[in-house]
């Protein structure tokens, strides 16, 4: 069984070797290695041409970013399985052994696991250091849609193996995301109804950096605020009814099934629950326009009691800027 592995490094020159002997050690020897270089401006490059086994390929490309780079490499890989690698995380060397089995064992399209969280030095280091790969669990496909909808990405995309016709099915990741193109993909799985499997036992090392470079560190929160409704515009498309019932069974009439214009509404009052002021102004930008369709309008009044006042607090309540906190702290501050 053959396994794709396929990496992206911009600027790894201190941690790729590690990272590509990690590969090429696996206990399943089956692979090829498919390493893609982003326009490195250190000697990235130099590194990876030392390093001599057959089973490695490698290109240099112009900077294009984390989501052309993968889909480069899958578009040049050959496996049936494709493992994502990110150039300065360690696979542990059961790794694909054991991801491949508990993909045929649970028939699993995507399999994950928790991470291992180690230092710059390979030293590991308390969980509590990114709490947010440890805190959620599911077991059905809509409990992890309703998980990914309310708190967001949980899932470590460097430990994913992935079904080669899922990936391709998918379309792999969406160019202008940065940030959140893995966190858009696992919903678009979902909708898709894949099997997406979690493991406890950490079969990879995921490093923090003390360099903060780290594409999920808290400095590129600017950027992840501006793709977040960008992701979530996108989050109920194709959705079925079944799924949207099953994943927020409190929160779908029972009459959606029917009625493409209750689909919709439902979807905008689920944005309108979220806790994210973003997110939550999609719903109001949908109710918006479904205020100046007529059966929209009625559907609204009569069946969901959702008035024009009702709307009109919506809109005040949404505080996209945090002035009340600022107000707040202005006071703590005098």
């Amino acid at each position: 069984m053959l396994v794709s592995v396929i990496l992206g490094a911009y600027n790894h020159a201190q941690y790729i070797e590690q990272a590509i002997h990690s590969v090429l050690s696996q206990s399943h020897k089956d692979i090829e290695l498919i390493v893609i270089d982003d326009g490195s401006t250190d000697s990235t490059v130099d590194v990876i041409q030392r390093i001599k086994d057959s089973r490695l390929k490698y290109l240099v490309q112009k900077n294009r970013g984390p989501s052309y780079t993968y889909n480069k490499a899958f578009s040049l890989s050959r496996g049936e399985y494709v493992a994502l690698m990110a150039a300065d995380d360690i696979s542990l060397p059961y790794r694909l052994e054991s991801q491949l089995d508990n993909l045929h064992k649970h028939h699993a399209d995507v399999v994950l696991s928790r991470p291992e969280l180690v230092d710059d030095d390979g030293h590991v280091v308390p969980q509590d250091n990114y709490p947010v790969f440890f805190a959620q669990r599911f077991v059905s496909t809509p409990q992890l849609y309703s998980i990914l909808f309310f708190s967001g990405n949980f899932l470590c995309a460097p430990s994913a193996l992935i079904r080669r016709d899922c990936f391709s099915q998918m379309g792999g990741f969406r160019l202008g995301l940065l940030q959140l193109q893995d966190f858009d993909f696992w919903i678009r799985c979902c909708i898709a109804n894949k099997k997406l499997l979690l493991t406890e036992t950490p079969c990879f090392q995921y490093r923090i950096r003390s360099d903060n470079e780290n594409l999920s560190h808290d400095k590129n929160g600017r950027r992840t605020i501006v793709e977040m409704p960008l992701v979530y515009q996108d989050f109920f498309k194709n959705a079925t009814y079944p799924l949207l019932r099953d994943a927020f069974p409190n929160s779908v009439r029972h009459d959606s099934e029917h009625s493409l214009e209750s689909m919709k509404i439902d979807q905008s009052f689920l944005y309108l629950a979220h806790n994210n002021p973003l997110v939550r102004l999609i719903g109001v930008s949908n109710i918006f326009q479904y205020l100046e369709n007529p059966i929209m309008f009625d559907l609204l009044e009569n069946q969901y009691h959702f008035s024009l006042g009702d709307f009109f607090s919506q809109t005040q309540q949404i505080d996209i800027f945090n002035t009340a906190l600022i107000k707040q702290l202005r006071g703590v501050i005098k």
